[in-house]
């Protein structure tokens, strides 16, 4: 989908390492079992680097990869939106003086 990709484009964006390790808490998980959202398979408390993630954000699954970069980016996946949101209205304003 288009939020996945603004997601990984903003993601890679932000990460100053990619082989950076990082531990997944429970609130990188909340809420998605109640969204019945598809997840890649990470797991509380395992430790990943953030280029996992980005893989794991590619599956078609990775609802738990996309949320965990969110929160550990912005701090929440509001404020990753928002960044998300940002970047778009950037892209568009250089469209429109083109």
């Amino acid at each position: 989908s288009l939020t996945k990709i603004m997601t990984i484009l903003v993601a890679i964006e932000e990460i100053p390492n990619l082989d950076e390790t990082v531990t997944l808490t429970s609130n990188m998980f909340q809420g998605l079992a109640s969204q019945n959202a598809s997840v890649a398979g990470f797991q509380i408390g395992e430790k990943v680097t953030y280029r996992d993630l980005l893989y794991g954000a590619l599956f078609p699954s990775g609802g738990d990869a996309t949320q965990a970069l969110a929160i550990l980016l912005e701090g929440s996946t509001e404020k990753f939106v928002e960044k998300m949101n940002e970047k778009e209205k950037r892209r568009l304003g250089r469209i429109k003086s083109s």
